[in-house]
């Protein structure tokens, strides 16, 4: 429970309203979405050297079970053989 309390009072002195919230060195990313190149730009944003990986081309086949229908692949195998399809 202390836990909770913890976060809640922080997020009370962030100003956060809502969830997802990315906060980098106490400033709120607005973001730009929910893609992994979009969280990827979110994180790479925050830094003030870019970090080597900011430059990488990301692989988004781990994301087809975890994430939106944007990331299925096209005949759908990857949510299918993980029991997850995407919503409807």
């Amino acid at each position: 429970m202390a836990y909770a309390k913890q976060d809640f009072d922080l997020s009370d002195q962030l100003g956060i309203t809502g969830s997802p919230t990315l906060v980098l060195n106490g400033t709120i990313i607005d973001g730009t979405g929910r893609s992994a190149d979009g969280v990827k730009a979110d994180i790479c944003s925050g830094f003030n050297t870019e970090a080597g990986f900011c430059s990488s081309s990301l692989n988004t086949a781990a994301a087809a079970v975890s994430f939106s229908s944007t990331y299925a692949s096209a005949s759908g195998d990857a949510n299918s053989a993980a029991g997850c399809e995407p919503a409807q």
